[in-house]
């Protein structure tokens, strides 16, 4: 069962798929979605994917909880990889949606299980954006932390090219030590 501060773990690595392993406090997270929540690009193989993130590879397991999938076609009009703005209408409308699903969430495991669906399905700026507002306005987890736009889409803010020296940088440099990447 998911509790309010898995929700944030839902923001890491926008573009993989949601079952891939998130990193927390406790260390490598999987989030384990049920059969149907697989998108038809990887239903096919599910038994295998579940099979690869196995428990001995992470610390964490977060069990989805299956819930009735939320119809989300009113999203396909913004694709996933087209950029998301809200003074676009027509972004704007498709976002007030999302968020009425993301509200309507009865209790925060609902929440995280209507929100590991639809993350695969919608465009990831678009569930971004969506799952923040969410979150700020539900009693239930506006006292959890938001990651700011810049750390979940940093290709949005700097040069891309600098970003695998930076990755380089932070997985083996020791902290004190490290150096900018040059640009």
């Amino acid at each position: 069962m998911a509790n309010k501060k898995d929700l944030t773990l839902l923001f890491q690595r926008p573009y993989e798929p949601i079952f891939g392993v998130k990193n927390d406090q406790t260390g490598k997270v999987r989030v384990d979605v049920p059969p149907n929540f697989y998108t038809e690009k990887y239903k096919d193989i599910s038994t295998e994917i579940q099979s690869r993130f196995g428990e001995d590879d992470v610390d964490r397991t977060i069990p989805v909880r299956s819930v009735a999938p939320p119809n989300l076609d009113f999203a396909e009009e913004l694709p996933r990889k087209k950029p998301f703005c809200l003074f676009n209408r027509r972004h704007t409308q498709i976002a007030g949606r999302l968020i009425k699903i993301f509200l309507d969430a009865p209790d925060v495991d609902s929440l995280f299980s209507v929100a590991s669906y639809a993350h695969d399905r919608v465009n990831p700026q678009l569930y971004q954006y969506c799952l923040s507002v969410a979150m700020q306005h539900r009693a239930d987890t506006q006292d959890q932390p938001i990651p700011s736009v810049a750390e979940t889409f940093p290709n949005q803010f700097i040069d891309p090219s600098v970003i695998p020296e930076a990755r380089e940088e932070n997985s083996f440099v020791p902290d004190g030590v490290r150096v900018s990447p040059a640009t």
